[in-house]
């Protein structure tokens, strides 16, 4: 199949946008058009999708100080048992340490950073704060 035959996704393109959003800078751009590609993802059934969406948002949330609504989306997808030992269930930990530290709960942030490292990934090594 060529590449111009196939279908664009909307939501894949409005998580490229709201990444660029966040990382220039604009949160509250990014967080709407997170919200929107979120939506897509649901209803085109594409669940890695949705999951780092879901990551993004709640990252997006966290520079805006949301920081109830960040961290329950953290915990939402950490209860993802489809997520387990996943570079995303990593990087959603190390974002969550960074909102709690943030958050001044460093007890929380050093439990959570000593069960990563009890449990370290192979691909831990190239984890980035965003996906």
């Amino acid at each position: 199949a060529n590449i111009e035959d196939m279908p664009v996704d909307a939501a894949v393109i409005q998580h490229s946008a709201g990444k660029l959003f966040f990382e220039t800078g604009k949160a509250s751009k990014a967080v709407d058009t997170f919200r929107r590609a979120l939506q897509g993802a649901k209803t085109s059934d594409n669940p890695q999708l949705e999951s780092e969406i879901t990551l993004n948002l709640a990252n997006a949330l966290s520079g805006q100080e949301e920081t109830h609504k960040a961290m329950e989306l953290y915990d939402q997808l950490l209860n993802m048992k489809s997520l387990k030992k996943t570079k995303l269930s990593f990087m959603t930990r190390f974002n969550k340490c960074l909102l709690l530290v943030k958050m001044g709960d460093f007890d929380e942030a050093k439990m959570i950073l000593h069960r990563i490292g009890e449990n370290p990934l192979s691909m831990a090594n190239d984890v980035r704060a965003r996906v």
